[in-house]
């Protein structure tokens, strides 16, 4: 950033201080906490910890030499614990506002005049009972099926959405 064409007014050390902050707490805090709460269900639910083994053996039947990165991030429960993971384990419970500075936002009978911030937080979206059935349970079963992976895939915010998505996600 020090070093980019940003304006130098947007390079102070203030504004350095902020980005570095954010950069190490957004690579460190939000990955540990969704590992706190997979570790956590997945050493108290034997069966998620049994069928995640033997998945995992599939591809890895050599516990001393290391499972191809390619083989493992197609493992669908492996994936699925790790989706159920993020999204009770909360990187940013804070509200993210947005606004539209020149337009009308239309959503259902409301109309948001330009430049009001709305926004959400993941926790109520994750928590949301007609989206997640049972949301305080850890229930990797619910992102197996590829079709219903699919429909959830749109109120997983744990990353948040468009244009303001995590860099990171990957």
């Amino acid at each position: 950033m020090y070093s980019s064409e940003l304006p130098q007014s947007e390079k102070s050390p203030y504004r350095m201080r902020c980005e570095a902050i954010q950069f190490v707490s957004a690579g460190t805090d939000t990955v540990s906490n969704s590992m706190h709460m997979l570790t956590y269900h997945v050493v108290e639910q034997p069966h998620i910890l049994q069928r995640l083994r033997d998945e995992i053996r599939a591809v890895q039947p050599d516990s001393s030499q290391p499972a191809p990165l390619r083989k493992l991030e197609q493992l669908p429960y492996l994936t699925s614990v790790i989706l159920e993971a993020l999204r009770l384990g909360y990187g940013v419970s804070t509200r993210s506002p947005r606004s539209a500075p020149d337009r009308v936002i239309k959503y259902k009978d409301w109309e948001i005049p330009p430049g009001t911030p709305v926004g959400m937080t993941p926790v109520l979206m994750h928590q949301n009972e007609e989206k997640f059935p049972e949301p305080e349970k850890f229930n990797p079963e619910r992102w197996v099926d590829p079709a219903e992976r699919q429909r959830l895939d749109k109120y997983m915010v744990a990353f948040s959405k468009g244009t303001r998505q995590c860099a990171g996600i990957k």
